[in-house]
């Protein structure tokens, strides 16, 4: 039998009325799969967001009737929600079938481009037409006056304590640096977990008797965060400020990645674009103490005449992921009062577009000056190739750093932006939409 590539299109029917239909039919779908798998077939499970929209906005609808306290949702919200949770549920489903017959296989779900009506992001222009009824209406809206501030986790915190002026509605991360009252509304890279608490937060203002301001953290406009930035912007009254009129860009990604290309991107658009493995060479990071303690750390062997050999660093450093946790805690306070000197210095010379270009970015805690990040990711065997390409290493040697790496998943979670740079991307059409967006909000915040 000649093997095929079977593609299952997923369909708002086919699955059922209920979650608990859902559920059942997806359960009993996946063993029959297995046997096609086990026949050399390839299984692609594609599909828009359509069925998972449906199920997540009849289940508001029959929570509302009941009088849970489950507000309505408005259809738009639902799409942003959606995330593809039906094919990815098929898809654990497959795998556990998998697991249960000792099979290694690979299963993946490919959610299909969806697109967002502009009334879910921005304010509707006079005599526009909304695509639900809802996106003309501000939700829940607290008697405080919320704004909304797009800026970095260490300048929302400076921009609130130096106002002192109102209450904080920030992010878990933000709570214990802040000096007014405050109410976390999730967790900077869980999306979910705002979008389940950002109502009881919003109404907790309302309890707490706050009348004046409350200063509230931008979420992500990407997947759920979508939804919450549409309820919290109508809350705000489209209110969005940005403290000190720029925007530090956070760059990172798996090595091989295509960071670089990303980078000059950047730069061709007048981006100021800082070097973070250019920055790690400088004498103000690898001073003397820092090599006193590399040393100790990794053996004397990575100095050669009182100077620092680099590809011996490199290659205890990456062996292991405790030891390269240990090289962060060496270098990466030093790398971020270096990073932010140069920062400093662009801001002097007019820049209002900066980026960092760190393949740390995540570990080295620099995302914390950062007001957005972007990721470029790349399949594993084209960042294996690229970097037997660029650096001449082993495959073996290759392989070792990919794999002391994180996985692509820690950074692709945390993305406002990202990129899958396979084979044949044009990078500069990839980056456009976001850019121009960033662009567009430095000369109008509210956008």
């Amino acid at each position: 039998m000649q093997k095929q590539k079977i593609v299952i299109a997923l369909g708002g029917n086919a699955l059922g009325n209920t979650p608990k239909e859902q559920q059942e039919r997806i359960d009993n779908a996946a063993p029959a799969l297995i046997g096609l798998i086990k026949q050399g077939h390839e299984i692609i499970i594609s599909h828009g967001n359509g069925p998972q929209v449906g199920m997540i906005s009849k289940a508001f609808e029959i929570g509302a009737r009941h009088d849970s306290g489950i507000c309505p949702m408005e259809l738009m919200e639902c799409t942003a929600m959606s995330q593809g949770y039906i094919g990815i549920d098929l898809q654990n489903a497959i795998k556990y079938e998998l697991y249960k017959r000792n099979m290694d296989v690979k299963v993946s779900t490919i959610l299909s481009q969806v697109e967002v009506d502009p009334a879910v992001l921005h304010r509707m222009k006079a005599g526009q037409r909304a695509a639900s009824p809802g996106m003309k209406y501000k939700h829940y809206s607290p008697k405080a006056e919320v704004v909304i501030v797009d800026a970095a986790p260490q300048e929302y915190v400076e921009y609130v304590n130096q106002r002192g002026d109102g209450w904080a509605l920030c992010f878990e991360e933000d709570a214990p640096f802040l000096q007014v009252p405050a109410l976390a509304y999730g967790s900077r890279y869980d999306s979910a977990s705002q979008a389940h608490r950002l109502f009881e937060a919003l109404h907790g203002l309302d309890e707490a008797g706050v009348a004046s301001r409350a200063y509230a953290r931008l979420p992500r406009k990407r997947g759920v965060g979508l939804a919450v930035y549409n309820r919290l912007i109508r809350a705000a009254a489209f209110q969005v400020i940005n403290p000190k009129g720029r925007h530090i860009l956070g760059l990172t990604g798996p090595t091989g990645a295509g960071k670089s290309t990303a980078a000059q991107v950047l730069r061709d658009r007048g981006w100021l674009v800082v070097d973070c493995d250019q920055a790690t060479r400088s004498p103000l990071v690898y001073d003397g103490p820092c090599l006193a303690e590399l040393s100790t750390a990794f053996g004397p062997q990575v100095l050669r005449d009182g100077m620092l050999d680099r590809a011996e660093l490199a290659r205890r450093a990456f062996s292991s992921e405790e030891a390269r946790t240990r090289l962060g805690e060496i270098t990466f306070p030093r790398i971020l009062r270096y990073v932010r000197k140069l920062l400093e210095e662009g801001e002097a010379q007019g820049y209002r577009q900066l980026a960092l270009d760190a393949p740390t970015l995540l570990e080295a805690g620099l995302d914390s000056i950062c007001s957005r990040v972007l990721v470029v990711n790349a399949p594993k065997e084209e960042r294996l190739a690229r970097i037997l390409r660029r650096d001449g290493l082993t495959p073996e040697a290759a392989l070792r750093r990919l794999e002391a790496q994180p996985s692509p998943e820690f950074y692709t979670s945390r993305a406002d932006f990202l990129v899958e740079n396979g084979p044949g991307t044009d990078m500069k059409a990839a980056l456009a939409p976001f850019l121009e967006e960033l662009e567009q909000e430095l000369e109008n915040p509210s956008l």
